[in-house]
């Protein structure tokens, strides 16, 4: 992760579009329960992972 100060961080991972990701709440599940094995699910783990680190 890079610093840029006090207040703001850039993290280390993206998320990449899916259209997976829209869909999801059309049906009224996360994206977790509807594509789990999908990049961007993926990322967006490890991105929370990454957040719940810094504090």
């Amino acid at each position: 992760m890079r610093d840029f100060g006090d207040h703001i961080h850039i993290f280390d991972s993206y998320i990449k579009y899916a259209i997976k990701v829209a869909e999801a709440p059309t049906f009224g599940i996360s994206l977790h329960e509807y594509a789990p094995n999908i990049d961007a699910a993926q990322a967006y783990a490890k991105i929370a992972r990454e957040v719940m680190q810094c504090g």
